[in-house]
Parts: C-alpha cells; structure tokens; sequence
C-alpha cells in the first residue's frame, strides 16, 4: 500500500506524513523537513520528496 510506503527511513517518516505535511501547508522541502523531520538524516529522500512536492503543486 502506498500509504504505508517509507519515504524516509532514517526519521520513519512515510508517504501519508508528507502528503499530510503538504495539505498542512508545507510547499518547499523546508517546510517538510521542518513539520515531518524527512531529509534531515542522510539526505536519500529528498528527490523523492521534491517529486511529491511537483506533483502537488
């Protein structure tokens, strides 16, 4: 389920975190490493991250 999928796996952080980090508001990578803690370890999300963020703009 796509839901339950791993975006960031160093802060456990999943694809309906950042989904729901985005319909609070978040509209840069910032704003998601700042409400969800994604991107903030090792950096391998942060691509997929900016992809979910073009998408939903």
């Amino acid at each position: 389920m796509e839901n339950n999928k791993k975006i960031c796996r160093c802060r456990n952080v999943s694809y309906l975190d950042i989904i729901n980090a985005i319909k609070s508001g978040a509209s840069d990578i910032e704003d998601i490493m700042e409400l969800t803690g994604a991107a903030t370890c090792c950096g391998g999300c942060t691509s997929e991250i900016l992809s979910m963020l073009e998408i939903k703009k």
